[in-house]
């Protein structure tokens, strides 16, 4: 049965894309404020 990794795999990848998306959010956040600060 190879179905429980396939499950596994396809959870860390939808984890993976959570955490990028979270970590694109956040660099967006900042440089949003670095912007704000330089001006």
């Amino acid at each position: 049965f190879n179905m429980p990794s396939v499950q596994i795999t396809a959870l860390s990848n939808v984890e993976s894309k959570k955490r990028f998306e979270f970590l694109e959010a956040v660099s967006g956040t900042m440089e949003a404020h670095l912007r704000y600060f330089k001006q």
